[in-house]
């Protein structure tokens, strides 16, 4: 601070740079730190839910069958997303039409789109693979159980609507319609990691982290070059499905675990393939659909870093990460020391 011949103070260049960032700083952490608590909300909620069912049907007021573990998957899926959701909308008084963004895309872009985005989840799936060999080396494996196909006609479409329909919705309702969209004034580089960031810790196991945020920076991306959360919804869906027809072909013993690993490398490669295509056709049609603009950010002085370091330290997210952490910590310890074998 400098005080010119009258007396009165002012602030040199420098001095403004300075508190201009640290305004800057200051707002985007206020609102990294709300995504955060709304992340945790939204973390809990689905913990709450999964012990009440369990109360319920060791009180006998459920069964334990088949059937009502798919309807239970959409009561956690629904309940996870929209009650906070709807309760995070209405206390930061956004508009429903900046979270559900739907922008028409053409056909002739959606397919390629698609195919892009499950081009991708072939590769996250290797990705992950290798990840949970690695870890293996150390002696760590993840125990969470993930079997939620059935084996009849009846639950393999209860888990395609339990398993692939419902949370495809519901967690691009939370993670691209409120947190991205959130944060996207921030500049969509740093909203796309963010977002995907969150969205990887949040599954809270080895299995499906690595997996789940390669997955959640091409959601991201595609909303965010379309303007619209219909894309990732559809590409989230069909990744979904080909994981829940993969592992029912085995459970109704359709095919040996040989016949369906096989029938996974053909549907991987194609996908593969049809993706590499999808790139180039992207590529030639809209020469900016590979480019981010970052340039009308509201925190124009902050390096990528800086926006990185700001979004984690906060409570909001620091919390949110440290349970993800805890869980995924649980779900590497054996069921029968925790005794639930």
């Amino acid at each position: 601070m400098n005080y010119n011949y009258s007396g009165a103070y002012y602030y040199s260049p420098e001095q403004q740079l300075r508190l201009q960032k640290q305004h800057q700083i200051s707002a985007m952490r206020s609102d990294c730190n709300k995504v955060g608590f709304f992340v945790m909300i939204y973390f809990l909620a689905m913990y709450a839910l999964v012990y009440m069912c369990v109360f319920l049907i060791e009180g006998g007021i459920l069964s334990s069958s088949k059937e009502n573990e798919f309807f239970m998957n959409i009561l956690y899926a629904v309940g996870a997303s929209l009650i906070p959701g709807l309760i995070f909308i209405a206390a930061s008084k956004t508009r429903i039409s900046d979270v559900l963004t739907s922008t028409h895309v053409k056909i002739s872009k959606m397919l390629p789109i698609i195919m892009f985005g499950m081009g991708v989840a072939m590769l996250a799936n290797v990705a992950a693979s290798l990840f949970d060999s690695n870890i293996s080396l150390f002696q760590l494996k993840n125990y969470a159980s993930q079997d939620t196909e059935g084996s009849t006609l009846f639950e393999f479409l209860l888990s395609v609507i339990g398993t692939a329909l419902v949370p495809a919705f519901a967690e691009e309702f939370a993670f691209r319609g409120i947190v991205l969209s959130r944060l996207r004034k921030y500049g969509d580089s740093f909203a796309i990691f963010a977002s995907a960031l969150l969205f990887g810790a949040m599954h809270g196991n080895t299995t499906q982290i690595v997996f789940a945020f390669l997955l959640g920076l091409i959601f991201a991306y595609v909303d965010v070059k379309t303007n619209s959360i219909i894309p990732s919804v559809i590409i989230h869906f069909f990744n979904n499905f080909y994981a829940v027809l993969a592992n029912s072909m085995v459970n109704s013993n359709t095919l040996t675990e040989q016949q369906s690993q096989l029938f996974s490398y053909i549907l991987m490669v194609a996908f593969s393939l049809l993706g590499l295509l999808s790139i180039v056709y992207l590529s030639k049609t809209d020469k900016y659909f590979f480019k981010l603009n970052d340039s009308a950010e509201a925190v124009s002085l902050l390096e990528f870093k800086n926006k990185i370091n700001t979004f984690i330290i906060n409570p909001g997210v620091m919390i949110a990460l440290s349970l993800f952490t805890a869980e995924m910590i649980v779900n590497m310890i054996p069921p029968e020391l925790l005794g639930l074998s």
